[in-house]
Formats: C-alpha cells, structure tokens, sequence
C-alpha cells in the first residue's frame, strides 16, 4: 500500500490481493471468453494466467456463478472499507483493516461458495497456481539497481512506485490547491489497483476508485482523472 498525504488529507494506493484472486479464478478457467455480455463492474482480463480448464477432471464453473460471487466480492468489500480507520490512525489500525479485507475471499477452502460447488472447487484448484503466480517470478532489476518485488504483484509495485503513485496524487493535490487559492479540506481517499487490461474505471465512488492497470499505465490520464475525483472533495 502506497500512501501519500499531511495531517488534513489522505490518499492510498493498493494492490487488492483478494480482488486479484477472484478475477484469476474467472481467467484460470477462460470464462470471460464464453460470454460477450457485460457484467456491472466486470474487469478484464490478466496476463499469463494459466489454463487450468484443460487439467484432467477440470471443474467446470459457470460464468453466472462467477459473476454473483464477484459482486458478492465488492459488496463485501465495500463494506469493510466502511470501517476503515481515520486518518492518523496507527499504522498497524490500517494493517489489520487491510487483512480483514483480504479475508473477504475466504480462501483456500472458500466456504462461502458451497452452494456453488463448481466454482469452490475450481476456486480451490486455483488458488496454489493463484499464489505462484502473484507471489513468485524471475527477479527483475529496477532502477535503483535493488531487485523487484517477484510475481506479478512485484510488477504492480513497479507500476506505482514512485509514480504514478504518491508522486502524482501529491503532485495533483498541489495543483487543486494553487488553483483554489487555499488548502484542500479533509479528505480519505482509498485507490484500488488490479491490473487487467480495462475498463480504466471499474468503480467509483465519493472517496473509493477500483480502476485498472490501464489507467495507471497512463500518467496524465491518471492526473486527470484524479484531479476530477479530488475536486470533489477539496
């Protein structure tokens, strides 16, 4: 989780591991590819996923299942968030917030998907290659001359650090501000991350955004798009 902010204001940007996982299952067993219908809020694909629908005695999850779980995901989600801690709250207040959101996708059993149990199993089956993929990788060099995080998260983390992450959001911040003419009021803004490849704007709300890698990938698209978000709230 990136932060950036002072005492009056507070931005983050994540990388959800939990949302991560749910859309993994989805690609995992090439689901999106059966339907050309949209789905509220329905991310794209992400890369190098693994086909694990032609694995002998593949379970096979249907889309619509998928589809009811993933807006499970979100409502759930959002209503964690609701209980996220306040600005200038401890470090680890924003810790154990993050690990109880993540617990939202209850793997690696997910129980809460046994009156699918299609999709728990294929779920089940997918959440070891699921780890591998996030978690582990070749080093790549960055450069600072340190090596990334692995996985595919440790592109994510590439992907906003330092820009255009922290470094924009400060940098938007002070522009609203030189054009207000006076500080911004109290805000908390939270920024989800998960890199498929569109739709840039999944979810938006007053003060949570789940977008795309699409749209981070594009720092003055990002500029703008969070100058508008914030202005709302300055």
């Amino acid at each position: 989780m990136k932060f950036a902010g002072r005492p009056s204001w507070r931005a983050s940007l994540d990388l959800p591991q939990h949302l991560h996982l749910a859309v993994f299952v989805r690609d995992a067993y090439r689901l999106a590819e059966h339907t050309d219908a949209p789905t509220p809020a329905m991310p794209g694909c992400l890369p190098r996923v693994p086909d694990l629908s032609t694995e002998p005695d593949a379970p096979t999850p249907d889309l619509a299942d998928w589809a009811s779980w993933w807006q499970e995901v979100l409502a759930a989600d959002r209503a964690a968030r609701s209980l996220q801690p306040q600005p200038g709250s401890p470090p680890d207040d924003f810790a154990r917030a993050a690990l109880q959101r993540h617990a939202i996708v209850d793997a690696p059993d997910f129980p809460s998907l046994a009156k699918r149990p299609e999709l728990q199993r294929a779920a089940q089956v997918a959440f070891h290659p699921f780890r591998r993929w996030w978690n582990r990788g070749p080093d790549r060099p960055r450069s600072t001359g340190q090596l990334s995080v692995p996985g595919f998260k440790g592109e994510l983390v590439d992907l906003i650090d330092p820009n255009p992450g922290p470094g924009i959001v400060n940098e938007t911040v002070r522009r609203i501000e030189q054009d207000l003419g006076r500080h911004v009021a109290p805000f908390n803004v939270d920024i989800d991350l998960i890199g498929t490849d569109g739709p840039e704007i999944l979810v938006q709300e007053d003060d949570y955004a789940l977008v795309s890698s699409e749209l981070i990938s594009g720092p003055q698209r990002f500029s703008a798009w969070l100058e508008q978000m914030l202005l709302s709230l300055a």
